[in-house]
């Protein structure tokens, strides 16, 4: 009997529908939906959508946690051929807005009890000309009393049974680069659908397996993470967000055999317990190392019988481009890399300074070919452009080795991005906001392990005979900033240390990572008052 993997449907509804209707799709605390219930609620959902003049070429924004109205709205996009604009519930009001109003977006699903009703306070606030191409927000919280309301939507006795178009945008999620404007990466549903079959294909995902999820289903890890465990047709066990404890207890109690996330859940989630195996049904952990400070994990991980693999990927590509091999060393195998999980994908790497291409064992830019990738970034034909090569490779930007396996294994990101919260963040944002927020001669945001986490540290240097509060500043970040974003501590600084270069002075960032994480740990250390 064929199985759900044997080939490939090309649109998301296609997918979904491959399922036999009554397998569990969402395991939710309270409530647990099957592929048919998903698929027969999100046809009515579109079709409600459609009598509000929603259709194919516009834009929905999702400021949704992890729950079953998430799917439904994604499912009833991809009926109507709409393009899902992922944002994530952290964001301010000034984020909000500005991917709100470069998205045109028609519509914003949201959450009103989330968070603590974070969500629904930080969109009240966003400034009204930047919601002028919306025609409807949604309210999707249980027992919602706003005019427009996921529950009401979900009444209509209409169905629209459509399923989209292959080539129709689906996923648009923003990225943080270099620059201080994120930018907007676009997937069709054809390339979200055949990565997700290429991943379930690659990790054996087979009739009987379970995946947890406790990553966003906003970023783009969370994001490949449901629409894998969609291919394969398992259920997926959702948290709306990760608590080490209560997913432990949930990887124990329904059997989990996938499991993805980052170094630091792992660490948090071996420390629930002290067995060997710590989890027995675990087939595979899927790491990826954003948080610095834990040389010593994959051993450890090992020694208790997680079977740890490291991953690669990033938005424009998916969250799973690559994976590293089993036979291989656990410190490498725990690392980003490995071989590219696309069969006909290809890779090389670049010398930065010379151009030429890269030996094996020479680290230099990465650069991948492969049908998963981006069609671009939303209406930026120039960013578009200066993301690919001639010959259609991406430039990642990212330093990697290759190895003489076919295999590579991921050094760095290149330039001054941060990782922070799990997420890519361009510094520059932030330094926008101090900047525009007290009068600053400069300022400079760095990277710093604090507390087993990576968090921003931001360096101001006053104006001169201008006083600087510190307060004043975070106020502004709480305000403008997602959470992940702002600064744990702003150092009032004379001057920054900078270096002479062949294109003028630079300012010496790992010197200001230093210093920061010397401020912290002093301060960590001085007696509370």
């Amino acid at each position: 009997m064929p199985t759900v993997l044997d080939s490939s449907p090309i649109t998301v509804i296609g997918m979904l529908e491959r399922a036999p209707p009554d397998t569990p799709l969402l395991v939710l605390p309270h409530e647990t939906l099957t592929y048919g219930e998903v698929c027969a609620r999100s046809a009515r959902l579109a079709a409600a959508l459609a009598a509000k003049g929603i259709g194919r070429g516009d834009r929905v924004a999702v400021l949704l946690p992890n729950t079953a109205a998430w799917f439904l709205v994604a499912a009833a996009c991809a009926r109507l051929g709409v393009a899902l604009v992922s944002l994530n519930v952290r964001l301010g009001a000034r984020e909000i807005g500005d991917f709100v109003a470069r998205a045109r977006c028609s519509a914003i699903f949201y959450d009103s009890i989330a968070r603590a009703g974070e969500i629904a306070r930080a969109l009240a606030t966003v400034p009204m000309e930047k919601l002028s191409s919306v025609k409807l927000q949604v309210c999707c919280a249980a027992a919602s009393t706003a005019p427009e309301n996921l529950a009401s939507l979900l009444a209509t006795k209409d169905s629209l049974a459509g399923e989209g178009a292959a080539d129709d945008p689906f996923y648009i999620a923003p990225t943080s680069g270099t620059t201080s404007t994120p930018k907007l990466v676009v997937h069709t549903q054809r390339r979200v659908v055949h990565h997700a079959y290429d991943v379930a294909r690659a990790f054996s995902m087979r009739s009987g397996g379970k995946v947890l999820l406790a990553l966003p289903l906003c970023g783009a890890y969370g994001f490949t993470t449901a629409m894998v465990c969609v291919a394969a047709g398992l259920p997926l066990v959702l948290h709306e967000m990760f608590e080490a404890g209560v997913v432990a207890e949930a990887i124990e109690r329904h059997g989990i055999t996938h499991l993805f996330g980052t170094n630091d859940m792992l660490a948090a989630l071996l420390a629930t317990n002290g067995r060997t195996p710590a989890f027995p049904k675990l087939e595979i952990y899927g790491n990826a190392n954003f948080t610095p400070g834990l040389p010593d994990l994959p051993r450890l991980a090992e020694s208790r019988g997680v079977p740890i693999t490291g991953m690669y990927g990033m938005t424009e590509t998916m969250a799973f481009l690559a994976a590293q091999p089993n036979n291989i060393p656990v410190e490498r195998r725990a690392g980003g890399g490995g071989y590219l999980i696309c069969p006909t994908a290809q890779f090389r790497i670049r010398d930065p300074q010379s151009g030429e291409l890269a030996k094996p064992g020479a680290e230099g830019e990465l650069e991948v070919l492969t049908p998963d990738v981006t069609v671009g970034y939303f209406e930026d034909t120039e960013r578009t452009a200066a993301a690919f090569t001639t010959d259609g490779y991406l430039r990642t930007g990212d330093i990697a080795r290759a190895n003489t396996d076919g295999t590579f294994d991921f050094i760095a990101r290149a330039g001054d991005v941060l990782r922070v919260g799990g997420y890519l963040v361009s510094p520059a944002e932030i330094e926008d906001v101090i900047m525009a927020a007290a009068p600053l001669a400069a300022c400079q945001v760095v990277e710093v392990s604090h507390e087993n986490r990576a968090r921003p540290v931001a360096f101001v240097v006053p104006k001169s005979g201008e006083a600087v509060s510190e307060a004043v500043i975070a106020e502004v970040c709480g305000r403008d900033l997602a959470v992940y974003k702002r600064p744990i501590r702003i150092f009032v600084v004379e001057t920054l240390p900078m270096v002479a270069g062949p294109n003028g002075a630079k300012v010496q960032k790992h010197v200001l990572r230093e210093q920061a994480a010397t401020l912290l740990a002093r301060e960590d250390a001085a007696p509370s008052s």
